[in-house]
Protein backbone atom coordinates (compact mmCIF):
# COMPACT_ATOMS: atom_id res chain seq x y z
CA UNK A 1 0.00 0.00 0.00
CA UNK A 2 2.47 2.28 -1.06
CA UNK A 3 1.79 5.83 -2.97
CA UNK A 4 3.42 4.50 -6.20
CA UNK A 5 1.33 0.87 -5.51
CA UNK A 6 -2.14 2.98 -5.04
CA UNK A 7 -1.44 5.21 -8.82
CA UNK A 8 -0.37 1.79 -10.27
CA UNK A 9 -3.81 0.58 -9.21
CA UNK A 10 -5.49 3.46 -10.09
CA UNK A 11 -3.77 3.65 -14.04
CA UNK A 12 -5.02 0.15 -14.12
CA UNK A 13 -8.81 0.56 -13.03
CA UNK A 14 -8.15 3.61 -15.60
CA UNK A 15 -7.08 1.57 -18.51
CA UNK A 16 -9.13 -1.38 -17.59
CA UNK A 17 -12.34 1.48 -17.97
CA UNK A 18 -11.14 2.29 -21.52
CA UNK A 19 -11.12 -1.41 -22.49
CA UNK A 20 -14.71 -2.44 -21.26
CA UNK A 21 -16.12 0.57 -22.37
CA UNK A 22 -14.68 1.13 -25.81
CA UNK A 23 -16.83 0.45 -28.96
CA UNK A 24 -16.61 -1.88 -31.27
CA UNK A 25 -15.00 0.16 -34.25
CA UNK A 26 -11.86 1.15 -31.77
CA UNK A 27 -11.62 -2.59 -30.66
CA UNK A 28 -11.24 -4.06 -34.07
CA UNK A 29 -8.80 -0.75 -35.33
CA UNK A 30 -6.66 -1.78 -32.30
CA UNK A 31 -6.13 -5.46 -32.45
CA UNK A 32 -4.99 -4.61 -36.01
CA UNK A 33 -2.53 -2.04 -34.87
CA UNK A 34 -1.48 -4.53 -31.98
CA UNK A 35 -1.10 -7.21 -34.43
CA UNK A 36 1.00 -5.08 -36.78
CA UNK A 37 2.98 -3.84 -34.12
CA UNK A 38 4.45 -7.14 -32.17
CA UNK A 39 4.93 -8.22 -36.41
CA UNK A 40 7.14 -5.26 -36.57
CA UNK A 41 9.06 -6.04 -32.88
CA UNK A 42 9.01 -10.31 -34.47
CA UNK A 43 10.65 -8.86 -38.05
CA UNK A 44 12.61 -6.75 -36.27
CA UNK A 45 14.33 -9.59 -33.99
CA UNK A 46 14.48 -12.19 -36.80
CA UNK A 47 16.27 -9.97 -39.37
CA UNK A 48 18.97 -9.61 -36.28
CA UNK A 49 18.51 -13.43 -36.14
CA UNK A 50 19.10 -13.84 -39.80
CA UNK A 51 22.23 -11.38 -39.76
CA UNK A 52 23.96 -13.23 -36.89
CA UNK A 53 23.52 -16.34 -38.47
CA UNK A 54 25.01 -14.59 -41.71
CA UNK A 55 28.11 -14.25 -39.63
CA UNK A 56 27.95 -11.10 -37.85
CA UNK A 57 29.04 -10.31 -34.29
CA UNK A 58 26.88 -7.95 -32.38
CA UNK A 59 29.16 -8.35 -29.54
CA UNK A 60 26.39 -9.90 -26.77
CA UNK A 61 26.26 -8.20 -23.34
CA UNK A 62 25.39 -10.97 -20.25
CA UNK A 63 21.89 -9.95 -18.96
CA UNK A 64 19.34 -10.96 -16.18
CA UNK A 65 16.02 -10.92 -15.28
CA UNK A 66 14.54 -10.57 -11.67
CA UNK A 67 17.51 -12.02 -9.54
CA UNK A 68 18.57 -14.36 -12.02
CA UNK A 69 15.75 -16.18 -13.06
CA UNK A 70 16.51 -15.86 -16.24
CA UNK A 71 19.66 -15.48 -17.73
CA UNK A 72 20.63 -14.06 -21.24
CA UNK A 73 22.79 -12.97 -24.23
CA UNK A 74 21.35 -9.39 -25.15
CA UNK A 75 21.87 -9.75 -29.06
CA UNK A 76 20.28 -6.33 -29.01
CA UNK A 77 17.55 -7.90 -32.10
CA UNK A 78 16.97 -10.72 -29.78
CA UNK A 79 17.49 -12.49 -26.81
CA UNK A 80 19.17 -16.02 -26.52
CA UNK A 81 19.02 -17.92 -22.90
CA UNK A 82 21.59 -18.88 -21.28
CA UNK A 83 20.02 -22.31 -20.06
CA UNK A 84 18.86 -22.76 -23.75
CA UNK A 85 22.43 -22.70 -25.33
CA UNK A 86 23.65 -24.82 -22.92
CA UNK A 87 21.00 -27.25 -23.28
CA UNK A 88 21.45 -27.47 -26.58
CA UNK A 89 17.64 -26.24 -27.04
CA UNK A 90 17.47 -22.82 -28.11
CA UNK A 91 14.11 -21.51 -29.31
CA UNK A 92 13.26 -17.92 -30.66
CA UNK A 93 11.91 -15.62 -28.13
CA UNK A 94 12.46 -12.65 -29.88
CA UNK A 95 13.33 -9.87 -27.09
CA UNK A 96 10.83 -11.42 -24.47
CA UNK A 97 11.54 -13.41 -21.89
CA UNK A 98 10.13 -17.10 -22.76
CA UNK A 99 9.39 -18.40 -26.39
CA UNK A 100 6.03 -19.21 -25.14
CA UNK A 101 5.46 -15.57 -24.26
CA UNK A 102 5.75 -14.04 -27.92
CA UNK A 103 4.43 -17.45 -29.16
CA UNK A 104 1.09 -17.31 -27.55
CA UNK A 105 0.74 -13.55 -27.73
CA UNK A 106 1.26 -14.21 -31.95
CA UNK A 107 -1.23 -16.94 -31.62
CA UNK A 108 -4.32 -15.05 -29.84
CA UNK A 109 -3.77 -12.27 -32.27
CA UNK A 110 -3.42 -14.61 -35.39
CA UNK A 111 -6.93 -15.69 -34.11
CA UNK A 112 -8.17 -12.45 -34.02
CA UNK A 113 -7.32 -11.71 -37.41
CA UNK A 114 -9.55 -14.73 -38.26
CA UNK A 115 -6.52 -16.16 -39.76
CA UNK A 116 -6.28 -13.30 -42.59
CA UNK A 117 -2.91 -14.37 -44.02
CA UNK A 118 -2.86 -11.87 -46.85
CA UNK A 119 -2.22 -9.44 -44.45
CA UNK A 120 2.10 -9.28 -43.76
CA UNK A 121 1.67 -9.33 -40.41
CA UNK A 122 -0.26 -11.98 -40.20
CA UNK A 123 2.28 -13.80 -41.51
CA UNK A 124 5.15 -12.75 -39.45
CA UNK A 125 2.73 -13.35 -36.59
CA UNK A 126 2.07 -17.56 -38.15
CA UNK A 127 6.22 -17.19 -39.27
CA UNK A 128 7.13 -15.96 -35.15
CA UNK A 129 4.57 -19.11 -33.74
CA UNK A 130 6.28 -21.35 -36.13
CA UNK A 131 10.16 -20.77 -34.87
CA UNK A 132 9.27 -20.31 -31.33
CA UNK A 133 8.32 -23.83 -31.25
CA UNK A 134 6.32 -23.41 -28.20
CA UNK A 135 3.81 -26.29 -27.75
CA UNK A 136 1.29 -23.60 -26.17
CA UNK A 137 1.19 -21.76 -29.40
CA UNK A 138 1.01 -24.37 -31.49
CA UNK A 139 -1.94 -25.42 -29.91
CA UNK A 140 -4.16 -22.91 -29.77
CA UNK A 141 -3.78 -22.14 -33.35
CA UNK A 142 -4.55 -25.79 -34.79
CA UNK A 143 -7.53 -25.85 -32.14
CA UNK A 144 -8.51 -22.43 -33.10
CA UNK A 145 -8.53 -23.21 -36.73
CA UNK A 146 -10.61 -26.48 -35.99
CA UNK A 147 -13.33 -24.44 -33.94
CA UNK A 148 -13.34 -21.94 -36.51
CA UNK A 149 -14.11 -24.60 -39.16
CA UNK A 150 -16.58 -26.35 -37.24
CA UNK A 151 -18.12 -22.65 -36.53
CA UNK A 152 -18.17 -21.57 -39.90
CA UNK A 153 -17.82 -23.83 -42.69
CA UNK A 154 -20.49 -26.07 -44.00
CA UNK A 155 -17.74 -28.83 -45.26
CA UNK A 156 -16.28 -30.06 -41.66
CA UNK A 157 -15.66 -33.45 -42.77
CA UNK A 158 -13.69 -32.61 -45.79
CA UNK A 159 -11.71 -30.55 -43.44
CA UNK A 160 -11.41 -32.40 -40.49
CA UNK A 161 -9.73 -35.23 -42.37
CA UNK A 162 -7.29 -32.34 -44.56
CA UNK A 163 -6.12 -31.31 -40.93
CA UNK A 164 -5.80 -34.83 -39.73
CA UNK A 165 -3.79 -35.62 -42.72
CA UNK A 166 -1.77 -32.59 -42.24
CA UNK A 167 -1.09 -33.03 -38.71
CA UNK A 168 -0.10 -36.63 -39.20
CA UNK A 169 2.66 -36.27 -42.10
CA UNK A 170 3.93 -33.51 -39.63
CA UNK A 171 3.97 -35.84 -36.65
CA UNK A 172 6.05 -38.88 -39.32
CA UNK A 173 8.00 -36.26 -40.65
CA UNK A 174 9.24 -35.51 -36.99
CA UNK A 175 9.82 -38.71 -35.96
CA UNK A 176 11.94 -40.19 -39.06
CA UNK A 177 13.70 -36.82 -40.50
CA UNK A 178 17.15 -37.21 -38.88
CA UNK A 179 15.82 -40.02 -36.47
CA UNK A 180 13.81 -37.89 -34.30
CA UNK A 181 16.66 -35.44 -33.51
CA UNK A 182 14.77 -32.28 -34.58
CA UNK A 183 13.04 -29.47 -33.34
CA UNK A 184 9.64 -30.03 -34.22
CA UNK A 185 9.84 -33.79 -32.54
CA UNK A 186 11.81 -32.58 -29.63
CA UNK A 187 9.44 -29.45 -28.49
CA UNK A 188 6.14 -30.73 -29.95
CA UNK A 189 5.38 -33.57 -30.22
CA UNK A 190 7.67 -35.10 -27.65
CA UNK A 191 5.84 -33.45 -25.32
CA UNK A 192 2.66 -34.60 -26.03
CA UNK A 193 4.04 -38.36 -24.96
CA UNK A 194 1.88 -39.23 -21.78
CA UNK A 195 4.36 -41.01 -19.01
CA UNK A 196 2.32 -42.36 -15.84
CA UNK A 197 -0.41 -40.54 -16.52
CA UNK A 198 0.66 -37.06 -17.14
CA UNK A 199 1.98 -35.47 -20.19
CA UNK A 200 5.33 -34.68 -20.97
CA UNK A 201 4.74 -30.97 -21.84
CA UNK A 202 3.21 -30.72 -18.92
CA UNK A 203 5.85 -29.17 -16.49
CA UNK A 204 4.61 -26.06 -15.88
CA UNK A 205 5.53 -26.30 -11.77
CA UNK A 206 8.61 -27.75 -9.97
CA UNK A 207 8.02 -31.51 -7.80
CA UNK A 208 8.51 -29.39 -4.72
CA UNK A 209 5.56 -26.56 -5.56
CA UNK A 210 3.72 -29.75 -6.69
CA UNK A 211 3.58 -31.01 -3.26
CA UNK A 212 3.12 -27.63 -1.78
CA UNK A 213 0.84 -27.12 -3.70
CA UNK A 214 -1.25 -30.36 -2.53
CA UNK A 215 -1.11 -29.41 0.99
CA UNK A 216 -2.26 -26.06 0.34
CA UNK A 217 -5.65 -27.36 -1.27
CA UNK A 218 -6.63 -29.35 2.17
CA UNK A 219 -5.91 -26.03 4.23
CA UNK A 220 -8.08 -23.33 5.29
CA UNK A 221 -6.36 -20.78 2.91
CA UNK A 222 -7.69 -22.56 -0.20
CA UNK A 223 -10.37 -20.19 -0.32
CA UNK A 224 -8.49 -16.63 -0.03
CA UNK A 225 -4.53 -17.75 -1.05
CA UNK A 226 -1.39 -17.18 0.16
CA UNK A 227 2.04 -15.93 -0.26
CA UNK A 228 3.61 -17.30 -2.99
CA UNK A 229 7.75 -17.23 -2.96
CA UNK A 230 9.15 -18.18 -5.82
CA UNK A 231 12.90 -18.60 -4.12
CA UNK A 232 11.07 -21.26 -2.20
CA UNK A 233 11.20 -23.48 -5.74
CA UNK A 234 13.81 -24.25 -8.32
CA UNK A 235 12.98 -23.51 -11.47
CA UNK A 236 10.31 -21.79 -12.66
CA UNK A 237 6.31 -22.26 -11.63
CA UNK A 238 3.46 -21.41 -13.93
CA UNK A 239 0.08 -21.99 -14.93
CA UNK A 240 -3.29 -22.40 -12.93
CA UNK A 241 -2.11 -24.15 -9.81
CA UNK A 242 0.55 -20.54 -8.92
CA UNK A 243 -3.00 -18.67 -10.01
CA UNK A 244 -5.11 -20.64 -7.45
CA UNK A 245 -2.40 -20.98 -4.27
CA UNK A 246 -2.29 -16.58 -4.32
CA UNK A 247 -5.48 -15.72 -4.93
CA UNK A 248 -7.59 -19.10 -3.85
CA UNK A 249 -10.79 -20.71 -5.09
CA UNK A 250 -12.43 -17.43 -4.26
CA UNK A 251 -10.12 -15.78 -6.84
CA UNK A 252 -10.87 -18.15 -9.47
CA UNK A 253 -14.59 -17.52 -8.96
CA UNK A 254 -14.03 -13.91 -9.31
CA UNK A 255 -11.74 -14.24 -12.61
CA UNK A 256 -13.94 -17.01 -14.20
CA UNK A 257 -16.89 -14.47 -13.29
CA UNK A 258 -14.95 -11.73 -14.81
CA UNK A 259 -14.28 -13.29 -17.83
CA UNK A 260 -18.31 -14.24 -18.53
CA UNK A 261 -19.20 -10.60 -17.49
CA UNK A 262 -17.06 -9.66 -19.94
CA UNK A 263 -19.10 -10.92 -22.98
CA UNK A 264 -20.70 -8.50 -24.95
CA UNK A 265 -24.70 -8.87 -25.01
CA UNK A 266 -25.91 -10.28 -28.45
CA UNK A 267 -22.51 -12.57 -29.02
CA UNK A 268 -23.31 -15.50 -30.82
CA UNK A 269 -23.16 -18.43 -28.57
CA UNK A 270 -20.52 -19.95 -30.39
CA UNK A 271 -18.06 -17.29 -30.44
CA UNK A 272 -18.50 -16.98 -26.58
CA UNK A 273 -17.82 -20.85 -25.94
CA UNK A 274 -14.71 -21.05 -28.34
CA UNK A 275 -13.40 -17.29 -26.90
CA UNK A 276 -14.14 -19.15 -23.41
CA UNK A 277 -12.66 -22.22 -24.08
CA UNK A 278 -9.40 -20.74 -25.60
CA UNK A 279 -8.77 -18.38 -22.65
CA UNK A 280 -9.19 -21.67 -20.26
CA UNK A 281 -6.25 -23.06 -21.91
CA UNK A 282 -4.39 -20.15 -22.04
CA UNK A 283 -5.18 -20.51 -18.36
CA UNK A 284 -4.28 -23.68 -17.56
CA UNK A 285 -0.60 -23.08 -18.61
CA UNK A 286 0.44 -19.38 -17.63
CA UNK A 287 -2.75 -18.27 -14.78
CA UNK A 288 -2.18 -14.64 -16.01
CA UNK A 289 -5.56 -13.85 -16.75
CA UNK A 290 -5.29 -10.47 -16.26
CA UNK A 291 -2.33 -10.04 -18.45
CA UNK A 292 -3.09 -7.30 -21.12
CA UNK A 293 -1.33 -9.48 -23.79
CA UNK A 294 -4.19 -12.00 -23.06
CA UNK A 295 -7.41 -9.57 -21.39
CA UNK A 296 -7.22 -7.50 -24.21
CA UNK A 297 -7.37 -9.66 -27.20
CA UNK A 298 -9.86 -11.55 -25.49
CA UNK A 299 -12.39 -8.57 -24.81
CA UNK A 300 -11.69 -7.30 -28.08
CA UNK A 301 -11.77 -10.15 -30.28
CA UNK A 302 -15.89 -10.36 -29.80
CA UNK A 303 -15.91 -7.42 -31.77
CA UNK A 304 -13.15 -8.34 -34.67
CA UNK A 305 -14.51 -12.39 -34.92
CA UNK A 306 -18.51 -11.96 -34.63
CA UNK A 307 -19.23 -11.38 -38.15
CA UNK A 308 -17.18 -14.01 -39.13
CA UNK A 309 -18.83 -16.99 -36.62
CA UNK A 310 -21.80 -17.83 -38.50
CA UNK A 311 -22.26 -20.58 -40.44
CA UNK A 312 -22.17 -20.78 -44.14
CA UNK A 313 -25.30 -21.81 -45.72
Amino acid sequence: MTILGMIFSFLNILVFGFIIFSKDLYRTESLQFIAELLACISLFSMIGLILFWGGINFSPRMIDFNNGQYEYYNYYFFLIDLRAISLDKWRFSGCFLEPAHIGVASAVLLISQNYNLKKWYNVVLLLTIIISFSLAAYVLIFWGLYIKILMTSKYIIVYTFILLFVSISLALIAFNYNQGDNFVNKYIFERLVFKDGEMAGDNRVSHGFKKDYERFMESNKVWLGTKYDQNRYEGGNAGYRVYIYQNGLIGLLLIIMLYFLLIPPGTPASLALFLLILNAMIFWKGGTPLWYNLIIPYLFSFSSLRRFYIRSK
